[in-house]
């Protein structure tokens, strides 16, 4: 239904931030507020149907579909019988259900898989960019990571391809750089395809407040933007900054670092992800929960997987079946 664990990998991964609160005393245009009045819906599983829910678990749009995802630019992805659409929060059909493959609207736009091509639709579900790659994936700062005869490359909201389909990996532009590999080794370019930071690495993950994890010889440290080593190589295992914390690995074992290489959170989880909203998944003893940046317990090692929090909302699994939950574990699905 959607991917499991919250990930940074170099040609996956999607967040997009909402507007969180809004200040009185500015005059917003109606536009805004009418956003800002919505409801928030929450996909919801009845048995083995998905329908969405309020914040109180009351269904407002029916569980119908054979799957669901969140809502993203006024659309959510449903799926029926193995194809994929997109309705709106009246639970109108907007986008029928007529893809193999698809991802959430971003940027207006969403890639969408056909006979076993891709491409992009606007929210009308008409052809933006033609049905030509071998996959593609959401728009992120109006840039959007495409793959031709098995290379990676970039293209703009156009169509037009702003970095070369030459990289066998490539990431998402952050802090003005992407991650990239060729001939087996990684590095970084800027947005018009330059070299910034040699490919002089064995790997490397997108660059995240100004620090991105690295290796070489098996161990892993933080460069910073200019390229210079920061953080030492000397994890076994290293994902990238977010909230002020980046999980690491040592000793078989993983635990928090802060910026400036010091451990925050011990290292005692057999698997760490990132922090989002306050909260990151740990695994112990293959069941996973989340922690707060104190290290405290907020959620319990209950879950077989679980994603990071989106809109105070996280993706998680449990003996085969799927669902979300909120902060306080209250659980957006029945059985």
């Amino acid at each position: 239904m959607v991917p499991k664990h919250p990930t940074t990998d170099l040609t996956e991964g999607l967040n997009t931030p909402t507007l969180a609160h809004a200040a009185s005393q500015f005059e917003l245009p109606q536009k805004l507020l009418t956003k800002l009045q919505e409801p928030l819906l929450i996909p919801y599983r009845r048995k083995d149907k998905w329908g969405f829910a309020d914040r109180s678990r009351t269904i407002v749009l029916d569980c119908i579909w054979d799957q669901a995802d969140r809502f993203s630019e006024g659309l959510a992805l449903v799926g029926r019988n193995g194809k994929l659409g997109f309705i709106s929060k009246t639970s109108q059909l907007l986008i029928p259900p007529t893809f193999c493959n698809a991802y959430a609207f971003s940027s207006g736009l969403a890639s969408v898989n056909q006979h076993g091509k891709w491409g992009y639709i606007d929210t009308t579900g008409q052809v933006a960019i033609p049905f030509r790659y071998d996959d593609a994936l959401p728009f992120d700062h109006g840039v959007a990571r495409v793959k031709e005869n098995g290379k990676w490359g970039c293209i703009d909201q156009t169509g037009r391809l702003i970095i070369p389909a030459v990289y066998t990996k490539i990431g998402t532009l952050s802090d003005g750089l992407v991650a990239v590999r060729q001939k087996r080794k990684e590095g970084f370019i800027n947005e018009t395809g330059q070299v910034v930071i040699p490919l002089i690495y064995d790997f490397v993950w997108n660059f995240s407040e100004g620090l991105a994890p690295v290796m070489k010889d098996g161990k892993y440290g933080y460069i910073d933007l200019s390229g210079q080593v920061v953080i030492p190589l000397q994890y076994e295992a290293a994902w990238i900054f977010s909230e002020g914390l980046a999980p690491v690995g040592c000793s078989g074992k993983h635990g928090y670092i802060d910026q400036t290489g010091q451990i925050r959170i011990a290292h005692m989880y057999d698997f760490a992800w990132e922090f989002s909203e306050g909260l990151a998944p740990v695994e112990q003893d293959e069941q996973e929960g989340y922690i707060d940046q104190t290290g405290k317990v907020i959620i319990p090692f209950h879950y077989d997987a679980v994603e990071g929090f989106l809109n105070g909302y996280a993706f998680v699994e449990k003996d085969g079946k799927e669902g979300f939950i909120d902060r306080n574990n209250v659980q957006y699905w029945e059985d």
